[in-house]
């Protein structure tokens, strides 16, 4: 129970940075609408115990960098592709390949 006590005051605290840090931003520019729910959601985060905490430490500098015209939400912004020279590949024979592309955090 302790374990995940510190858990939750850990993510809590990180995620209060989080979107201090990303309110700072003029914008915010993402490459997917499922990011740009996880970004958005992060931006409409508050926490009034630890908005206190900062207010009353020598971190409580930090509000004062804070814009007021924080960025609401995040724009998708869709990287380029020139599908062109894509559209020149032979469609057969081709070899079955499976690639996966993640991000590990």
């Amino acid at each position: 129970m302790h374990a995940n006590l510190f858990k939750f005051r850990y993510y809590r605290f990180f995620m209060y940075h989080y979107a201090l840090s990303l309110r700072m931003a003029s914008f915010v520019m993402v490459n997917s609408s499922w990011t740009k729910n996880h970004v958005d959601s992060i931006l409409q985060h508050s926490d009034l115990s630890l908005d206190a905490l900062h207010l009353f430490s020598p971190l409580g500098i930090i509000k004062l960098f804070v814009p007021h015209n924080a960025p609401p939400s995040a724009r998708i912004v869709y990287p380029p592709c020139d599908t062109r020279e894509m559209a020149k590949f032979a469609l057969t024979p081709r070899q079955r390949i499976i690639l996966s592309v993640a991000q590990f955090r």
